[in-house]
């Protein structure tokens, strides 16, 4: 299936971010620490495009966007993943 918008954003680099989830959950969705890192890149223009509630057998969904950057001045930052190394003996 292919979704096509126009964002109304002609002749200006903008990143898009596709976050897709079955849970009609608005929020609470999943982003790596270079897709926080990329929504807070001043030269373009950053929107998350958060589709949830999708029917995956229909293919109905909802869809909210966002406008960057990803912050904790307009999101709550919950650390879900740690990576986890083993300490050297000295």
């Amino acid at each position: 299936m292919v979704m096509i918008f126009d964002i109304g954003i002609k002749n200006e680099e903008v990143h898009v971010e596709v976050k897709t989830t079955t849970s009609n959950f608005i929020d609470g969705f999943e982003m790596s620490r270079n897709e926080i890192l990329a929504s807070q890149n001043q030269n373009y223009k950053y929107k998350i495009f958060r589709i949830y509630s999708l029917d995956t057998r229909t293919c109905e969904c909802k869809l909210k966007i966002y406008e960057g950057p990803v912050d904790n001045n307009y999101f709550i930052l919950e650390p879900t993943v740690l990576t986890v190394y083993q300490k050297r003996e000295k």
